[in-house]
């Protein structure tokens, strides 16, 4: 989902502020992706490196190549259904326990209630059925205007929730704005799941927030 703001929005502010490894934890999947969709892996690497001197309390690179060049990538699946189990059940007790990791599992998380409760697959199908032009550029048209959603809902998310883009996003100069009308997001679902997803600490007891965990995924 490419929605860095909603990411930032959904995390507790106070956690957010005062805990800068779990911001980074948030953005990595989609950093990640960027940085080696744009630099490659060698640049990936230095990009990474760069935030490192920053806050070192993050993993090094080495730990994180593996989630660029594994099945899935950094979502674990694809970002409209993150295998969130299998990113949880790779991570060793102590890292469960760190602020990037926990950070990273919130990103993941946003990805899967959003696309959940928007109830994307099913709209989009709606419209390419519909479509005249032929499935396959429907299909197209139809991800496109849906990544351009978040682009129309950032500045409804800024003036909510007091989010911008960060340094590493500015450098990527990724986020968008349109004054069109959402296509696909509902301004409810996309307000109620951000107090929802904010309300919640996410640095409670590991078991604590597995149940949470699961209970919004069943939810």
């Amino acid at each position: 989902m490419p929605g860095y703001l909603v990411h930032l929005a959904c995390c507790n502010p106070v956690i957010l502020r005062h805990f800068v490894p779990i911001r980074i934890g948030i953005e990595a999947p989609d950093l990640l992706r960027a940085y080696n969709s744009r630099f490659g892996i060698e640049g990936a690497e230095e990009k990474w490196n760069q935030i490192r001197t920053h806050v070192p309390d993050i993993p090094n690179f080495e730990c994180m190549k593996p989630l660029l060049l594994q099945e899935g990538g950094t979502h674990f699946g694809k970002s409209s259904d993150p295998d969130i189990k299998r990113f949880w059940n790779s991570l060793s007790k102590s890292d469960k326990e760190t602020y990037f990791w926990r950070g990273y599992l919130w990103h993941l998380l946003t990805d899967a209630v959003f696309y959940q409760r928007l109830n994307f697959r099913t709209l989009m199908s709606v419209k390419v059925n519909l479509s005249s032009d032929d499935r396959d550029a429907s299909i197209r048209r139809e991800r496109e205007e849906l990544h351009r959603d978040w682009d129309r809902t950032n500045e409804l998310i800024m003036q909510l929730y007091n989010v911008y883009a960060t340094p590493e996003i500015c450098d990527l100069d990724i986020v968008k704005f349109d004054t069109s009308e959402p296509k696909y997001v509902s301004e409810f679902i996309l307000i109620t799941t951000i107090e929802e997803l904010r309300g919640i600490n996410p640095l409670i007891s590991e078991k604590s927030l597995e149940r949470i965990v699961h209970t919004l995924l069943n939810d």
